[in-house]
């Protein structure tokens, strides 16, 4: 699709991840626990297909 950046590997991943956790610990704490599940389960989506890439000690 023109005018659309698809991103590869596993930095953009965490990058996007990492901001959506942000947005879930604001809205967690303003008291908006449902944006902040929503955020959360947004994570879940996101990483659910590269954790299985990542090394656990």
């Amino acid at each position: 699709m023109p005018g659309h950046i698809y991103l590869q590997g596993f930095s953009p991943v965490m990058y996007y991840t990492h901001n959506l956790h942000f947005l879930l610990f604001a809205r967690a704490a303003q008291g908006r626990f449902t944006d902040a599940k929503k955020a959360a389960d947004e994570i879940a989506v996101n990483i659910a297909p590269v954790v299985v890439e990542m090394p656990m000690a």
